[in-house]
């Protein structure tokens, strides 16, 4: 189902610069070590988890949903906003709850590129 969205370029360039912010935080959370060092174990373990599904599913769904956002598709603009409000959720608890460390700016970058391209792409319709 295709349609004229009102979703600016903007907004799916902040998502997709989200993204790859996210895709360089996940690949750190996952293969370097010193990443989660000043986390306990299970703080480690709970940041790696979601280190793992943000890497390999959600940059992928958010990727592909862009795409088919810019063309229009009304179905993708859905599963587009519920993976930034993921993005928000998810990074919001990076930010508040691991430790100040290297990876910090990135997570609130994420967390404020995912917040801001959700409230203008939703502010951006009928």
């Amino acid at each position: 189902m295709t349609m004229a969205l009102p979703v600016s370029k903007l907004w799916t360039m902040i998502s997709i610069l989200a993204g790859l912010l996210m895709t360089l935080a996940g690949s750190a959370g996952l293969f370097v070590n010193s990443t989660y060092a000043k986390e306990t174990v299970n703080w480690a373990t709970q940041g790696r988890g979601p280190d793992m599904v943000n890497l390999f599913l959600v940059a992928q769904i958010l990727f592909i949903s862009t795409c088919f956002v810019i063309k229009g598709s009304l179905r993708a603009f859905l599963v587009w906003l519920g993976t930034l409000v993921y993005l928000i959720y998810s990074y919001a608890l990076y930010a508040f709850f691991i430790h100040f460390g290297s990876w910090f700016l990135a997570y609130v970058a994420i967390l404020g590129l995912s917040f801001y391209a959700f409230i203008g792409s939703v502010l951006s319709l009928d």
